[in-house]
């Protein structure tokens, strides 16, 4: 079976739910947490995802990168809801971790990105131009200009 086929992700699913049911103090199940989110958020079951990233939230040392990776994935799926208040709530806890220095250019691009999608192109422009001062890549600097000159 292929990775990306249906049944091996329903497999994966299933074993990363007994991985926290049988050690759901391990570190195993922390990250099995985290990964269940990733599962559910690839199938588009966002609810699902939600509950995986908050309970992974809730059981992750505060200074995990993954911690800022997982609000940034609640942020992703509250945006695939259209639900933009929480998107931006939780792309703003991303922002406030430990480690977010280290992600701060994806945060603020999704965080215009929402704002794009709520109609309040200026403060898209704003997060775009935080992000492009933390931008290295050539390719994403002219991609965040384009975008920029178009709002």
């Amino acid at each position: 079976q292929k990775a990306e086929s249906p049944d091996a992700d329903q497999a994966a699913i299933k074993e990363y739910k007994d991985l926290i049911v049988q050690y759901p103090r391990s570190r195993a199940a922390v990250l099995a947490r985290y990964r269940l989110g990733n599962h559910y958020f690839s199938r588009h079951e966002f609810d699902a995802a939600i509950l995986a990233y908050k309970d992974f939230l809730s059981e992750s040392p505060a200074d995990s990168d993954l911690v800022t990776l997982a609000y940034h994935a609640l942020g992703a799926c509250h945006e695939a809801k259209k639900n933009f208040k929480e998107a931006i709530e939780s792309l703003e806890m991303a922002m406030k971790t430990s480690t977010a220095s280290s992600f701060e250019a994806l945060n603020y691009i999704s965080i215009a990105r929402v704002h794009e999608a709520m109609n309040s192109p200026q403060k898209a422009v704003e997060f775009y131009q935080k992000a492009l001062g933390k931008i290295t890549d050539p390719l994403m600097t002219l991609f965040l200009k384009r975008k920029i000159s178009v709002l």
